[in-house]
């Protein structure tokens, strides 16, 4: 029974519409009483967003936060092609000059996991962070990397969204995002 809801409030609404949860938003949305208040919240603004927003709230307003810049001055970006046979001895060499904390993503949580396994193998103090790990363990995980018991930590983009970790010296897209999006969640980390 959702008939005593008066704020609706949907975070990531771009990563709920890409996941496949457009008729399951709609459908709580039928549920809720029609005078409410609906909060969305998202990195990305898509033409799917618009609609959504347009078509379930009252006069809508939206807040822009750095629009024209997508990627922060602080930023320093920088690429590098790779062949998928060097990938893993490049790793190595970008982290072993001076151990920085580091997020690696993959695309695939069965990449992120063989990559993990090998990095630990080969002597780095390194966790992984995807869909399957189980609450408790990523919890244990992200506290880990963000007091530095951990300095390596490779994840799918589970963890390109909404994770705040203070003083992360490298981003690395072992794998290229699959959107521009994507690729801003990522470096935003």
């Amino acid at each position: 029974d959702l008939s005593w809801v008066s704020v609706v409030v949907r975070d990531e609404a771009a990563r709920m519409l890409d996941m496949g949860f457009a008729r399951d938003l709609e459908y709580i949305l039928s549920k809720v009483p029609k005078k409410r208040q609906v909060l969305m919240y998202s990195a990305t603004m898509t033409p799917d967003i618009d609609k959504l927003a347009k078509s379930h709230m009252v006069k809508p307003k939206e807040f822009l936060v750095s629009a024209d810049e997508p990627v922060l001055d602080l930023i320093s970006q920088h690429y590098m092609h790779v062949d998928n046979d060097s990938k893993r001895d490049v790793l190595k060499a970008i982290i072993d000059d001076g151990h920085p904390r580091t997020i690696v993503f993959c695309h695939m949580k069965h990449r992120a996991g063989q990559l993990t396994k090998k990095m630990v193998n080969e002597g780095y103090i390194a966790a992984t962070l995807h869909g399957d790990v189980p609450q408790a363990k990523r919890e244990k995980t992200m506290k880990a990397f963000k007091d530095g018991t951990i300095d390596l930590l490779i994840a799918t983009d589970v963890a390109a969204r909404g994770l705040d970790i203070d003083d992360v010296d490298y981003v690395i897209n072992y794998d290229m995002p699959d959107s521009p999006e994507t690729y801003v969640h990522r470096i935003g980390r």
